[in-house]
């Protein structure tokens, strides 16, 4: 059965404002509105499609596709990025990871990173998470805390440090999705992986927190314990 694709140009002038938005914790760019929700690639010619069916929950479930062609000019490399929603303070948020829903459509083994950038400087998560070729969905997880990202002023690599990634996190322009076997070099407006010729599937991009694991061992005790007082009830 072919795919319903609905094709968003980026291209077409806006007439109408688009209202200022900024990162909260816990939003959830779901795709069920059946459109970009402001993902774009800058590309008109090979744009973030949208598919209104078979996402994670199957008919009916909406996400987006990213399409990188491998060749030599734009288009060749697999990347997103999103200045609306997701830009803002992730760090008064109380925003430590992203969780995004992939599936690997066609081509090799993808090395997902995410970026942050503001003020002429930028972060990059290391290492990437390997997404194997030809994959179902599944549910990846990137930490956005400090110390788990590389810092770059836009000139120097991506190394350790602390204070710029702080001062990224408190105040960022937008966020990035690409793939990137090595650490990325910075042009096009932000970090750039390698070429790849690759399709891949994103759905429920989540702004979350640190787990608390001892909150989530507790609750989980005293529901252990209300099972049991009912059990012996009856």
């Amino acid at each position: 059965m072919p795919r319903v694709r609905l094709l968003l140009l980026v291209c077409v002038p806006v007439l109408v404002a688009t209202p200022v938005a900024a990162v909260t914790l816990g939003q959830v760019d779901d795709f069920e509105t059946e459109t970009t929700e402001d993902w774009q690639t800058g590309r008109s010619f090979i744009p973030v499609f949208v598919e209104v069916t078979g996402g994670p929950d199957g008919a009916g479930d909406a996400y987006i596709e990213l399409v990188a062609d491998g060749g030599a000019g734009a288009g060749s490399r697999l990347v997103a990025f999103n200045e609306a929603q997701w830009a803002g303070d992730y760090t008064s948020e109380g925003i430590t990871r992203l969780l995004v829903d992939v599936r690997h459509g066609a081509g090799p083994d993808l090395h997902l990173r995410v970026s942050l950038y503001g003020n002429g400087n930028f972060l990059i998560s290391d290492p990437a998470v390997v997404v194997d070729a030809q994959s179902d969905w599944q549910t990846i997880e990137i930490s956005l805390e400090a110390q788990d990202l590389l810092w770059s002023d836009g000139f120097s690599v991506f190394a350790p440090n602390t204070e710029g990634a702080l001062a990224v996190l408190s105040d960022a322009q937008g966020l990035r999705v690409l793939h990137s076997v090595a650490l990325p070099t910075i042009g096009g407006g932000g970090a750039r992986g390698e070429r790849v010729a690759a399709e891949l599937g994103v759905d429920n991009i989540t702004a979350a927190p640190e787990p608390a694991p001892g909150m989530l061992s507790f609750l989980a005790a005293v529901t252990l314990a209300a099972l049991v007082r009912l059990r012996g009830r009856a």
